[in-house]
């Protein structure tokens, strides 16, 4: 786990979608601090969800960059 992840590691997220004991919710978290992402619908990520191109680029830019206003 990089440095960033373990820094987010414990912040928690509100999304009723993705369970707080799943695999992937200490990740779910560290996105949603980064602001590379903030679900897909107030309350909701939609974790198995596609994810389009667009989405993906703005989640790398966001990673790399910082997040986006747009």
């Amino acid at each position: 786990m990089d440095q960033r992840r373990e820094a987010h590691a414990h912040c928690a997220h509100n999304f009723t979608d993705v369970p707080t004991n799943s695999y992937y919710s200490t990740a779910v978290s560290w996105l949603i601090e980064a602001g590379i992402t903030g679900g897909t619908a107030p309350g909701k990520y939609s974790p198995n969800a596609k994810v389009t191109r667009a989405q993906m680029a703005v989640f790398l830019k966001a990673n790399t960059c910082g997040p986006t206003t747009a």
